[in-house]
């Protein structure tokens, strides 16, 4: 689990939910010490990997199939992140938007 920043902002890359979950709070724990409002300092998750047809093995957070990647950003949303970005090395841009397509129509607005 790394953190990068993008504009001031964190995204932490997201390899597991136990390291995102310690990243997460030590972030808000910071922002609070250091007198800030933890709830306007949003965090976005980076993703490196694909979204996929098949379900893979192993499977890190928020890739796999449509609907484990729906089924894990309701744990994202759990943890108070609402923005995600993903790295998809090997996928054709036309590919990554016919997923993002595909997963935007799967969860409920």
């Amino acid at each position: 689990m790394a953190w990068w920043r993008t504009n001031g902002r964190p995204h932490p890359v997201l390899a597991t939910w136990e390291a995102l979950q310690g990243l997460t709070q030590a972030f808000r724990r910071a922002a609070e010490d250091a007198g800030h409002d933890p709830a306007g300092l949003p965090i976005i998750a980076r993703v490196n990997g694909a979204i996929t047809g098949q379900p893979p093995t192993p499977r890190a957070p928020m890739t796999g199939t449509i609907d484990q990647v729906s089924k894990d950003l309701h744990r994202l949303a759990a943890l108070g992140i609402t923005h995600v970005f993903w790295f998809m090395p090997g996928t054709e841009p036309d590919q990554q938007l016919d997923a993002m397509q595909e997963l935007l129509a799967a969860i409920p607005s």
